[in-house]
């Protein structure tokens, strides 16, 4: 199997890649490679830089992934150290469900479009910093909810209280905010509310609840203290 941006794909089979197209195909042993020591197909196109249909293979030092490619007594190194490596498959997994979890969020993001061999072992800092990219969309996306065209969405309800926004469609719709909301999240297992749920969003950059308030109305509360701090929705 070869983890792509689109998931893991068995060796021989095309990736899906942008817009409908497939990547180039890449099996274990591959032993096609250019002048430049480019990873090529069997038809000799190479993955170089800046040429059409080019593919991105991941170092193990670098996040996004550059081109790599690696040979002879380096390569036999490199696989040495990795199965010598404790908690090369700790990382893996990391890396696995980051991958997911992006990909839930944004579909479409660039970190996505890229392949890493089947032996890969991503560093501490691959992992770090795909966790930054997933903290900064899940931050962005709750914003763009909340904040569209950088106004607070609904209305303000009544009294001072800014922080509290009154929308149409009562429970459906809270249901719905909460559900998009919530996307990449994990349930948050301390107290809440007797009446509801609560989700920690990824990247830990905040949370988000969906319950009924003293009223009886469907409320999501949600708190992200980066940007607009903590903002309650009545769906009335």
């Amino acid at each position: 199997m070869v983890l792509t941006g689109a998931g893991y794909v068995p060796l021989g089979q095309e990736a899906p890649g942008k817009a409908g197209t497939n990547v180039t195909r890449f099996r274990k042993g591959n032993p096609y490679h250019d002048e430049q020591g480019l990873f090529t197909s069997a038809d000799g196109a190479a993955s170089g830089e800046g040429r059409a249909g080019s593919v991105q293979v991941a170092s193990r030092d670098k996040w996004p992934p550059v081109r790599t490619a690696q040979t002879g007594e380096e390569d036999d190194r490199d696989r040495a150290e990795e199965q010598n490596d404790p908690s090369a498959e700790a990382r893996q997994q990391q890396w696995g469900n980051a991958i997911q979890t992006l990909r839930a969020l944004d579909p479409k993001n660039p970190n996505l479009s890229y392949i890493v061999p089947q032996d890969w072992v991503p560093s501490d800092q691959n992992i770090a910093d795909i966790n930054t990219e997933i903290a900064n969309v899940a931050t962005r996306r709750a914003t763009d909810f909340i904040m569209p065209g950088g106004n607070l969405i609904g209305e303000q309800g009544s009294g001072s209280d800014a922080n509290v926004r009154n929308l149409p469609d009562g429970a459906q719709a809270a249901q719905a905010a909460f559900d998009y909301l919530s996307v990449g999240g994990k349930p948050y297992a301390g107290s809440y509310s007797s009446s509801g749920k609560m989700v920690t969003l990824p990247g830990n950059v905040g949370w988000v609840g969906l319950r009924s308030n003293d009223q009886g109305i469907p409320t999501v509360d949600i708190n992200l203290p980066a940007t607009f701090g903590s903002i309650r929705i009545h769906y009335r």
